[in-house]
């Protein structure tokens, strides 16, 4: 009996070991316990609840539970903690609850009631924290939602291409069911237009865990074709293993079609509607690729509005537009037939005649005679009747026009074109010159230069010069970078002359860096003596155009050390007409690094004022045209003031270059903010002894003034 009594005493508890083993598995119990009375206040809360909600038990106690509850929710809640005591039932579930710092929390609750003997009713709530769970849940849907509303098709398939999962983008785009697709292989979309070469490569590479994309032409299950663009790649698990693969599919079938329709508008020049530049090029290729020893002599015949900057500054850019669309009908009524007439640039076209045409000679290219005839008829503008007259330059070619009977290439028939043009432009204007001998020397002339042009600056031939620019005539605001070539033999050479062949041959892009490079040295010793001058270098359409231009410049600033503000990139307004969004960003990009952009010649070219407020343009220069007629030519002061006023209510500064007298810098007393420059105040010379002029003088002032 005895030792019953000690085993029942080593295996049962007395009420003070039940007491204290409750409140170790109360206090220990992972999950929130409390214990709330018939008065809906906390009684008891464990450590783990207390945690859960950022309060103390000593905060709780006593407190009514529902202010762990969002406002709206706390009398529903006493209603049902009351009903649940009294005897009715209460199932698990998922509550919205908010802790001490007033974040909101979800958290899944279950209850027990307890009575006591003397009828005293509490309820036991367990809760467990399930916002993590109901976030990732939430994620999860949101995700599931996103794949099933994508637009772009996606398929996730095993590792053996089985088809596991496709959203209602591909159900909807394929014409196949989520059934037929399912545990289909992706082969049910192949159209057998796709190269099989392409589903090798694929294969291969997905397989070895990489990414792929590529162009599919796929079928529907109508039998119909469309393209897609695909993204496949590899899912591995946490051994990187593969477990599946994950297609994105996007349709570019339409996008295709609208490419080729842009490609075929690419062709044709928006305004006239005649071929563009890049057509033109291709028809005169394709000529001299197919050209043989017994065709005839071939034309060609370049086309050029004389004026016509003039023209369109003065009757504004839709007039010069209807002048050009005037040329463009002259042009198809004259030329011979089937000719392709292209428009070339803003006011130069051309007429390329059929491989069959036999007016390949002096004598059949009356034609030539014909467009002028035609455009001296005239046309209607502005209620008046304007004659229009063209500078015409034909060569003549066949399938050995080189000097040394090379075979002929497109540059050689348009330089012989563009000579013949130059020398009936030189002539006055409102002439035909065909290439001939005399001509001939000047291309051979051009030719030279052009094979000099390559190490010009390597032999020393290459000088950047100054010239100032002022204001009010007496105050050196900066200068502008001009390059000059002294040739070897020929002596100096004009820029107008030799930048043209730069820019052709693609030696601009040496030529203007190594400007660039000596003008920002220039500028450092300018800023050494005044921070605020500033230096202008003009920049090619083709440098502007490099997507490398932008470093370029970056990289010589910081290397000369200069303040950004004080160089200006001086930029005709052409770059503005092949691709306006791209030169916009591009110039943006120049913008973004400090430097100034001046828009040059302002006012000769396509010239509008309303692109102005959507380029980052700093400066505008008043082309020397229209300085020369003032103060006199009532046109050219109207224009200059009206660009004059444009620029000062844009916030633009403004530099009247080709002063030369004093009558025209006068004009610009009412503009004193306007910048001058001409041989009034100064002649280019080369920085040694523009220097030396302008600006040691200025510092021998300074240090007598400190």
């Amino acid at each position: 009996m005895t030792n019953c009594s000690a085993d029942r005493s080593e295996t049962s508890f007395s009420t003070a070991n039940k007491l204290e083993f409750f409140e170790a598995l109360f206090s220990s119990a992972d999950v929130g316990i409390c214990v709330t009375n018939e008065n809906h206040r906390f009684v008891m809360c464990n450590p783990s609840y207390c945690r859960a909600y950022g309060y103390s038990a000593d905060e709780l106690i006593g407190q009514s539970f529902t202010k762990m509850l969002p406002p709206n929710m706390r009398k529903r809640a006493g209603e049902l903690h009351d009903a649940f005591l009294a005897g009715g039932s209460e199932s698990p579930g998922e509550w919205e609850v908010i802790d001490k710092t007033g974040q909101t929390k979800q958290v899944m609750v279950t209850a027990d009631r307890v009575v006591l003997a003397d009828g005293r009713r509490y309820k036991v709530t367990t809760v467990s924290d399930t916002t993590e769970t109901h976030r990732v849940q939430l994620e999860a849907h949101k995700l599931n939602m996103a794949i099933q509303q994508s637009q772009s098709c996606i398929v996730i398939t095993d590792r053996d291409g089985n088809i596991e999962f496709v959203n209602d983008a591909c159900v909807n785009n394929s014409g196949y069911t989520r059934e037929e697709l399912l545990g289909a292989n992706p082969s049910i979309f192949q159209s057998g237009s796709t190269d099989k070469a392409v589903y090798m490569d694929l294969w291969a590479t997905i397989s070895a865990g990489k990414h792929w994309q590529g162009r599919l032409v796929n079928q529907r299950k109508d039998g119909s074709e469309y393209v897609e663009w695909v993204f496949i790649n590899p899912v591995v698990d946490e051994n990187n293993e593969i477990i599946c693969f994950l297609s994105v599919k996007e349709d570019i079938t339409e996008r295709e079609q609208l490419t080729r329709q842009l490609r075929s508008l690419e062709r044709f020049d928006a305004l006239t509607g005649l071929a563009n530049r890049f057509a033109f090029f291709e028809a005169l290729e394709e000529r001299l690729r197919h050209l043989k020893p017994q065709d005839t002599r071939q034309s060609l015949a370049l086309i050029n509005i004389d004026r016509f900057a003039g023209f369109n500054a003065r009757h504004g850019h839709e007039s010069g537009d209807r002048l050009l669309q005037h040329m463009a009908q002259s042009l198809v009524i004259s030329a011979p037939k089937d000719a392709l007439i292209a428009r070339l640039g803003p006011d130069e076209f051309a007429v390329l005649p059929a491989l069959e045409d036999r007016s390949a000679s002096y004598q059949e290219s009356r034609w030539l005679g014909g467009i002028q005839r035609e455009l001296r008829k005239g046309w209607v503008i502005d209620g008046g009747v304007r004659e229009v007259d063209a500078s015409i330059g034909m060569a003549f070619f066949d399938q050995h026009c080189q000097s040394d009977g090379g075979p002929c290439r497109p540059g050689d028939v348009m330089r012989m074109a563009d000579a013949a043009l130059h020398s009936a432009k030189a002539n006055g204007g409102g002439q035909i010159v065909f290439f001939d001998a005399d001509v001939s020397i000047k291309e051979q002339e051009t030719l030279q230069l052009q094979k000099d042009l390559s190490g010009a600056i390597e032999r020393g031939e290459m000088y950047l010069a100054l010239q100032a620019q002022v204001h009010r005539g007496v105050t050196l605001a900066g200068a502008e970078a001009l390059l000059r070539w002294r040739h070897s033999t020929l002596g100096e050479i004009s820029p107008g002359r030799f930048i043209p062949l730069a820019e052709d041959s693609g030696e601009i892009v040496q030529i203007g860096h190594w400007v660039l490079k000596q003008a920002l040295a220039a500028l450092a010793s300018l800023q050494a003596c005044d921070p605020s001058l500033t230096i202008s270098v003009n920049v090619s359409a083709i440098q502007v155009q490099r997507t490398v231009f932008v470093d370029e410049v970056e990289r010589l600033l910081k290397e000369t050390r200069v303040i950004p503000s004080g160089l200006i990139l001086e930029i005709t307004e052409s770059v503005f007409l092949d691709d306006p969004v791209f030169a916009r960003e591009r110039l943006e990009a120049l913008r973004a690094l400090g430097v100034g952009i001046s828009i040059d010649d302002f006012g000769t070219g396509y010239s509008s004022l309303t692109y102005l407020k959507h380029l980052p343009v700093t400066e505008l220069k008043i082309d020397q045209s229209f300085v020369n007629g003032l103060p006199d030519d009532e046109a050219d002061a109207a224009l200059v003031t009206i660009i004059l006023s444009a620029a000062h209510h844009l916030h633009l500064r403004t530099v009247a270059e080709g002063v030369e007298t004093p009558e025209q810098a006068e004009y610009f007393d009412s503009f004193p903010d306007t910048v001058l420059q001409g041989y009034l105040y100064d002649r280019p010379s080369d920085v040694k002894h523009w220097m030396e002029k302008w600006v040691k003088p200025r510092q021998a002032h300074n240090q007598r003034s400190l």
